[in-house]
């Protein structure tokens, strides 16, 4: 094990300086390492204090997930902090750049902190179903109170050190290392109950009203996860409880939360996450090269979000309009997001001058010559990308990567497009605030191309996921999936209402049939009718029969009635229940059951679940034959960023493996029916017999 670094600075202050290649991520080793060197300084005589700090440009700037749910890094972790606590010399923590995690639970256990203006501080358990298990949920209320406590752990959010709760950073300084040693030097002199941390740790514990009403108004809040609960228990229980009970119950509840499946299930998540950018091929070839300019095409809000991302990104960014009018829209957009946000005091009025300076917008197609990359993001039209797509071709370099937002055709039919198939991307944003890119590539684009792909996009503050070259990629076969097992529930006479109420429960933010209200059901068809491989089954679907009947959604509405309208009373004289579904289109649903012949036999609240998730895992287990997905991981992370699928639910491939395969595959032949889209894929049989889940693969 290598040692921290240990040095007696000038003043007497023992400096141990802590790294790790991982952004100083704190492991068991370097737990171990660091509470090796602080009982150095502790017997070394030459030692008046102690100041602790990262290497580097953070303090702690990552979390090891192998080391946040082992037992034995975590009792040392522990251990470590009472040790920084209880020394007979005081410990001062340096805080730079990001101070994530474990190490923010350290720095909380020393006798001062001094950060940088800017330094990051976060506790980013809850967001792997985790709570802190090295005092996290003791120390930090004693500082700064419950309701800021509360914030920081719940939140997960990273909190500045200029913006941080009183209590909590003792100093700010550009150069917290000697403000450290100055500090703890100070704290060398003064009584116990003079240092920072003895006059505030309990400070905070004299208004135990408002604690208590910060406690309880967390509490009445919906919680998905156990670890939301037990932060609550934990933080009251600092002003109920023992310090020493505290601890041994926020260690307690740790055990649950890191056994729990929804903590099992973001852990697995995450490092599907991690790994959904790599690019295998690369390792050890040439570095990823950013492009220096982007070229943003188009006349769509998508355009806009991505221009607003290159800009954000500090990426010269060249916006060409397939026409005026779009070019206006989108122009109009990206002021209009800078100018709310100035005024809503997010951004400096300089900020935004500046990052507006970076755009070049231009109706002419020769103003791209100079972009490295041009991204096109047209309307949803296959025939109409295509010619915006040839026409970027005409106009840039060979050497220039051209890359599509849409995922109507694959690489392979755009380096036909373009002619240049080693230089062709294709680049799909999806999901909330566009935070999943899908990329794929052709065989003949190099390696390091795809690399910097996966760079830009992670500049860009979103998240890459690599796809295999088959039209539609991920996030659309599971859309499409999950549209044929949501026909298909409601011409069995399951209501609307009771699918979108049944999922809604399970995790989504909105039921599916309210979201293709949202979406539109004429430009769902219309997506279905452009892709070859769904035309046939969307001509005569049910939404086919909708959209015929002018459900088409949104202002003329689809399966509910139009926003705002007023309700129509029933065949009987009464009035339907507030949300229920429109009953035209429950007509128009019943004359199409009716004529396919299927059989009224509605579904259970927990059938919708089973039959929805068990849909989605046939199609994942097609996907990964297909190669389409590199593995689980992938459709994970495409249904949990691409289609609603609820985080803590781990995708549906998790799902699956935790409902058991066998009883996934029995739910496909009970529910399915006849239909081909629902016969289990030959994958379970495989997985089942050999006694194997989908996470084996």
């Amino acid at each position: 094990m290598t040692l921290p670094e240990y040095r007696i600075t000038e003043s007497g202050t023992a400096l141990i300086t802590f790294g790790r290649p991982s952004g100083n991520a704190l492991s068991g080793a370097l737990v171990f390492g660091i509470a090796a060197q602080i009982a150095r300084a502790i017997d070394d005589t030459s030692a008046k204090a102690i100041v602790l700090t990262g290497a580097g440009a953070n303090f702690s700037a990552g979390v090891d997930l192998g080391a946040m749910q082992d037992e034995a890094a975590m009792a040392a972790l522990g251990t470590l902090g009472d040790a920084i606590e209880n020394s007979p010399k005081p410990v001062v923590a340096a805080l730079r750049g990001m101070v994530a995690g474990p190490a923010f639970e350290l720095a909380l256990a020393a006798a001062g902190r001094v950060a940088e203006p800017e330094a990051s501080m976060s506790m980013p358990h809850i967001a792997f179903g985790m709570i802190p298990g090295a005092g996290g949920t003791q120390r930090l209320p004693r500082l700064v109170g419950a309701q800021a406590a509360l914030d920081m752990i719940l939140g997960g959010r990273p909190r500045r050190a200029r913006l941080a709760p009183e209590g909590l950073v003792d100093l700010l300084s550009e150069d917290p290392v000697e403000a450290a040693e100055r500090l703890a030097l100070q704290i060398v002199q003064a009584d116990d109950d003079d240092t920072p941390t003895g006059r505030r740790r309990h400070a905070e514990l004299d208004d135990p009203a408002g604690f208590v009403r910060a406690v309880n108004a967390a509490r009445a809040r919906p919680a998905h996860l156990p670890a939301q609960r037990h932060v609550i228990d934990c933080i009251e229980a600092v002003l109920l409880l023992p310090e020493g009970a505290g601890f041994a119950m926020e260690r307690a509840y740790w055990r649950d939360c890191r056994d729990s499946d929804g903590s099992r299930a973001l852990r697995r998540l995450a490092r599907a996450e991690a790994a959904a950018g790599r690019v295998p091929e690369v390792a050890g070839g040439p570095p990823p090269r950013l492009p220096r300019k982007v070229g943003v095409v188009g006349g769509t809000a998508r355009c806009a979000e991505l221009a607003i991302a290159c800009l954000d990104a500090g990426i010269e960014t060249i916006l060409v309009g397939v026409d005026t009018s779009g070019l206006i829209e989108v122009g109009d957009a990206i002021m209009a997001r800078y100018d709310g946000a100035v005024a809503a005091g997010r951004m400096s009025p300089a900020t935004r001058d500046e990052r507006l300076s970076l755009l070049t917008p231009s109706e002419e197609f020769e103003a791209l010559g100079e972009a490295d990359l041009v991204i096109e993001e047209a309307a949803n039209d296959r025939m109409l990308r295509r010619e915006v797509i040839a026409a970027i071709a005409l106009f840039v370099p060979q050497q220039t990567l051209i890359a599509t937002g849409s995922d109507l055709f694959g690489p392979d039919e755009l380096a036909e497009v373009t002619e240049r198939p080693a230089r062709t991307l294709v680049f799909r944003m999806h999901g909330r605030g566009m935070r999943l890119v899908e990329l794929a590539a052709g065989a003949d684009v190099p390696g390091a191309v795809k690399a910097s792909a996966s760079l830009l996009v992670r500049r860009l503050g979103r998240l890459p996921l690599w796809c295999g070259p088959a039209p539609g990629l991920l996030v659309a076969r599971l859309r499409e999936a999950e549209l044929v097992a949501l026909e298909a529930m409601l011409l069995r006479g399951t209501p609307p209402e009771r699918i979108d109420a049944a999922l809604q429960a399970f995790g989504r933010r909105q039921g599916p049939c309210r979201a293709l209200d949202a979406e539109g059901l004429a430009a769902r068809l219309s997506e279905r009718l452009d892709r070859p491989q769904d035309r046939e089954r969307a001509a005569g679907s049910l939404l086919a029969e909708l959209v015929e009947a002018g459900r088409t959604g949104g202002s003329a509405g689809g399966f509910y009635p139009p926003e705002g309208a007023a309700p129509v009373p029933l065949e009987d004289g009464t009035m339907p229940a507030p949300g229920a579904s429109d009953p035209a289109a429950l007509a128009v649903i019943d004359a199409h059951r009716r004529a396919r012949g299927i059989a009224r036999d509605p579904l259970s609240q927990a059938g919708i679940r089973a039959f929805w998730n068990a849909a989605l895992a046939n199609a994942g287990a097609h996907l990964i034959e297909s190669g389409a997905a590199a593995g689980p991981g992938a459709v994970d992370v495409a249904a949990v960023h691409g289609l609603d699928y609820p985080r803590w639910q781990g995708g549906p491939l998790f799902a699956a493996d935790l409902e058991g395969l066998l009883r996934v595959r029995n739910v496909l032949r009970q529910q399915g029916g006849s239909d081909p889209a629902f016969v289990p894929h030959p994958l379970f049989d495989t997985l089942i017999g050999s006694g194997r889940t989908f996470a084996d693969l």
